[in-house]
């Protein structure tokens, strides 16, 4: 993908999953076990403040519950039946609905906020 003074490598395997994605300022390794789920991601770029998450998916793949290694809630996400994320004033930031770093977005797909594209790859 290019843009006006961006580029971004994208990599794929054999059934379409993206292992590596590689911009300016980001090299990121994508890992997936052998039935095909996403089980880590590994970045080149040294975070600040290191930490462990863990996504809890739905039937569809997409991600709703993000956890901490201690198993605490650190986020929720609840998606339309067309996928946009739901606001509702229910879903308070006391309750864990707030703004997440995660970058799989629904049916886990993922979203580049780069280019503020899905990552659905179409087939050539």
């Amino acid at each position: 993908m290019d843009g006006p003074g961006y580029t971004i490598d994208l990599a794929y395997d054999g059934e379409g999953r993206r292992v590596k994605k590689v911009s300016a300022d980001e090299a990121t390794i994508f890992v997936y076990d052998a039935s095909g789920v996403l089980i880590a991601e590994y970045s080149a770029e040294v975070a600040a403040e290191p930490r462990v998450s863990y996504l809890t998916t739905d039937h569809l793949g997409s991600p709703r519950v993000v956890t901490d290694e201690r198993g605490s809630v650190r986020s929720r996400r609840d998606f339309t039946a067309f996928g946009e994320e739901s606001f509702t004033a229910q879903r308070t930031q006391g309750l864990g609905y707030q703004p997440t770093e995660v970058r799989k977005d629904y049916t886990g797909y993922e979203k580049d906020g780069s280019n503020a594209e899905c990552g659905m790859r179409n087939a050539e």
